[in-house]
């Protein structure tokens, strides 16, 4: 081996140089195949921000890019405006609250059409006209677990004082929900409604800014009755 590469040695010592002044074609193309046979040294690495690469990825902090639960409040304004409030009981698979505080009741004579799934607050100008199917109630401020605000009826008594099992539960089972969260149960074998509590802590809940004589305004925009020629008086004293 060693005697080979001498000879090969020799032999590139001993061969001509290239002047570059010959008339051959091909003599000008080595100089072109030498450089391509160069490598070229790679590039350097792009260094990251923090200046060693991956070292961003990991101070990565999770826990600072979280958002809060009540991000579309406060951090990026938004309000939730309530177009419509429901008036009725809650469901009897749904825990709710009551508003506690007597300002926060508005005691009233409604008009309950089922068939609709609609009440209407009557004022006192046709009171009389349709007495025989109207209620006196307390309206309360109630709200579910996922902050649905609605106003439930509670009847009020008779003018003997007294009101019937159904309706006498169900302002005791009202009366509990001030304090926790219950669910309103209706037990047809007693012919009353029972409370259910919950059996683990759930957090108060966050009641809307709005002030009772708001809330009532959605909930009976358009389920006022104060005039005798009003649609619904008219039908139930078969006028139309």
């Amino acid at each position: 081996m060693e005697n080979k590469i001498d000879h090969a040695s020799d032999s590139v010592a001993n061969s001509p140089v290239s002047t570059g002044s010959s008339d051959d074609p091909t003599a000008e193309s080595t100089p072109d195949k030498a450089r391509s046979n160069v490598m070229t040294p790679p590039e350097p690495k792009a260094e990251t921000a923090a200046g060693q690469p991956g070292e961003l990825l990991s101070n990565f902090d999770l826990k600072g890019l979280r958002l809060p639960q009540d991000f579309a409040s406060e951090e990026f304004g938004a309000k939730r405006l309530l177009t419509r409030i429901p008036v009725g009981k809650p469901a009897k698979t749904e825990f709710f609250r009551v508003r506690s505080g007597a300002e926060w009741q508005f005691p009233a004579s409604v008009l309950e059409l089922k068939e609709e799934r609609e009440t209407y607050v009557i004022g006192p100008r046709v009171r009389d006209c349709i007495a025989e199917v109207t209620r006196a109630v307390v309206l309360h401020v109630a709200i579910d677990r996922h902050e649905n605000l609605y106003v439930l009826p509670v009847p009020l008594p008779g003018h003997d004082g007294r009101r019937n099992p159904w309706h006498e539960s169900l302002a005791l089972v009202v009366s509990k929900a001030e304090k926790s969260w219950i669910r309103c149960v209706a037990n047809l074998r007693a012919g009353s409604y029972d409370a259910w509590a919950a059996e683990s802590k759930i957090p108060d809940p966050e009641w809307p800014d709005l002030s009772l004589n708001e809330i009532l305004k959605i909930a009976f925009r358009d389920r006022i009755v104060d005039s005798p020629d009003h649609p619904v008086i008219s039908a139930i004293r078969g006028r139309c």
